[in-house]
């Protein structure tokens, strides 16, 4: 069943992203917000956030989501709720930041 999710996920964000380009290198922040209040540690949605990067890797938004080309994925969840029976995930891709 994870291994069916994890597909479905990779496909979704390979058949959204075909055509565009990331900038390289880059930082990826990954912004989720659910549809009540409770205390969540955002973290734990790695694999999902995961799927949705191989799936932009696949589409060619970058030729790979290693450290050298990607800063992240950040994980932070937006202070508002959404639809019932719904997560909302949105990867905001920016320019990195520099250290120091």
């Amino acid at each position: 069943m994870k291994a069916k999710k994890t597909k479905a996920l990779r496909t979704l964000a390979e058949s959204e992203a075909q055509g565009l380009r990331g900038p390289a290198p880059c930082r990826v922040i990954a912004w989720l917000a659910f549809p009540d209040r409770r205390r969540r540690d955002a973290p734990n949605w790695w694999p999902t956030i995961k799927a949705l990067m191989d799936g932009l890797v696949d589409a060619g938004v970058w030729d790979d989501d290693n450290s050298q080309i990607i800063q992240g994925p950040d994980h932070r969840i937006l202070d508002y709720t959404i639809q019932r029976g719904h997560v909302y995930v949105s990867l905001e891709i920016t320019q990195p930041e520099l250290a120091g």
